[in-house]
């Protein structure tokens, strides 16, 4: 699941399984995540990134990117459930 700023992306810190790849690559990578979502193509941004670090670099089925995704839209959900219209989030009794 990739929750970033555009500003963000440049400073994604790669977890140990990729420590084969090249600065280069992982630069060519961040680029085109920040490209994409620069231009507005976040769900784009999340395939090449589930594609790229979950499926290709730990090893994980497209099955279980597509779960891991699903579970972070309902958290989104339940986020945003728990808002006011002002932006604070409402007390629970």
């Amino acid at each position: 699941m990739l929750k970033l700023e555009p500003r963000e992306a440049g400073q994604v810190i790669v977890p140990t399984p990729f420590a084969e790849w090249s600065e280069a690559s992982i630069a060519e990578l961040a680029g085109e995540v920040d490209r994409l979502i620069r231009e507005g193509w976040r769900e784009r941004a999340s395939d090449l990134v589930d594609r790229q670090l979950l499926e290709g670099g730990l090893g994980l089925s497209a099955h279980e990117c597509q779960v891991l995704r699903d579970a972070g839209e309902r958290l989104k959900s339940r986020r945003v459930a728990g808002t006011h219209k002002s932006g604070k989030a409402r007390r629970r009794k």
